[in-house]
């Protein structure tokens, strides 16, 4: 499977894990009577019901009481909380490292390990595209000293070398050239 594959299923589980909580907490909620959409708790609903006839059968003709503008809609999903956006962030942010950061630190160190391996008179390549041989390395302050051409030596940091170049290949296609 591609990885753009996994990586779309992978956000997709987690959207619906995360959302189809938030969904399944919304449905939960008790269905509440006329008695609090009228805005009335239930206990007084209940008292009142008690000694008087229901307002359904003394009023048919009068309506509802009208919620006032303060009044909560009674159909109005409730925004979600904290929790239910806190498991997408964190599912977006492991796909993020699995992604993206822990290829990265797995390439810098196989770099570091190329880098650390090299010994005096190998040829290198910087990651300028300078082609040269290695004369001495300079602990002390991180440094290499290449020869570039005969007579002509270079200074620079050990970690700007890209990695080792093989004896007797060109760079720049001279051989290709030769060979037409």
């Amino acid at each position: 499977m591609r990885l753009s594959g996994v990586v779309a299923t992978c956000v997709a589980a987690v959207f619906v894990l995360a959302f189809g909580q938030a969904v399944t907490a919304q449905d939960e909620t008790p269905a509440e009577g006329p008695a609090a959409a009228a805005g009335e708790s239930p206990a007084a609903g209940d008292a009142a019901a008690v000694g008087d006839p229901p307002a359904a059968e003394t009023d048919s003709a009068s309506p509802a009481p009208a919620a006032g503008p303060d009044a909560p809609a009674a159909n109005q999903p409730e925004p979600p909380t904290m929790s239910d956006m806190l498991v997408p962030i964190i599912g977006m942010g492991l796909i993020f490292y699995f992604i993206v950061l822990a290829p990265q630190k797995k390439a810098r160190k196989k770099q570091q390990a190329v880098v650390d391996s090299l010994q005096k008179h190998d040829r290198v390549v910087s990651i300028g595209g300078i082609v040269g041989t290695i004369v001495s390395f300079d602990t002390s302050s991180d440094e290499v000293l290449l020869e570039v051409a005969p007579g002509t030596q270079i200074r620079m940091l050990r970690r700007s070398i890209q990695g080792p170049k093989a004896h007797g290949s060109d760079e720049d296609g001279a051989d290709d050239r030769a060979e037409k």
